[in-house]
């Protein structure tokens, strides 16, 4: 996360058209996934575009049932990285993990999903899409892989790439792994 670069507008530009372009009312007041966003980046250190570009990716631009809080037997919990969400019953697994993570609002979902990515990727050196998905940097298993498809680095770079570009800082930063004798 830095904030010369990582900015509200360009979490904004990333959101528009989303289920989480605008705000949202929990139990207190009304929110923004902006803030939420925002809040997950300073708390755990991870740049907001990553997170939302995974939002993205993983529960689709529209949303799912993992992220209204309204599932039986699950009603107030969200989900909004799909962890855990395998199986016969994805969505129920998902919902399970995240009532046994207390992920009882929509913020909790957000930060507390954020933490487990940037403790479980980022902090294990997995810190690009190409690292998190082709794990060659650390030295667990090949199974250490956060996804298999292998669009979704490139739909998680176009949107990086509208944030950054489309907003005033244009300013990024690559890593690219060189691989010897290949």
């Amino acid at each position: 996360y830095n904030t010369s670069y990582h900015t509200k507008e360009g979490i904004e530009i990333m959101l528009k058209g989303t289920f989480m372009e605008g705000k949202y009312s929990n139990k207190e007041n009304t929110k923004t996934y902006v803030d939420a966003f925002l809040d997950a980046a300073v708390k755990h250190n991870i740049s907001p575009y990553v997170l939302v570009s995974r939002v993205i990716q993983e529960i689709g631009a529209k949303g799912s049932s993992i992220v209204s809080g309204t599932v039986s037997g699950y009603e107030g919990y969200y989900n909004f990285y799909n962890w855990n969400a395998t199986g016969n019953d994805v969505v129920g697994n998902a919902l399970k993990y995240a009532k046994e993570q207390g992920w009882n609002s929509r913020k909790a979902a957000i930060v507390g999903g954020a933490k487990l990515y940037a403790d479980g990727y980022v902090s294990e050196g997995q810190d690009t899409y190409y690292y998190k998905n082709y794990n060659y940097v650390t030295d667990k298993s090949v199974n250490h892989q956060f996804a298999e498809s292998v669009y979704g680095s490139q739909k998680d770079a176009e949107r990086i790439c509208a944030a950054f570009f489309d907003n005033t800082s244009g300013v990024a930063t690559f890593k690219i792994p060189v691989f010897k004798n290949m």
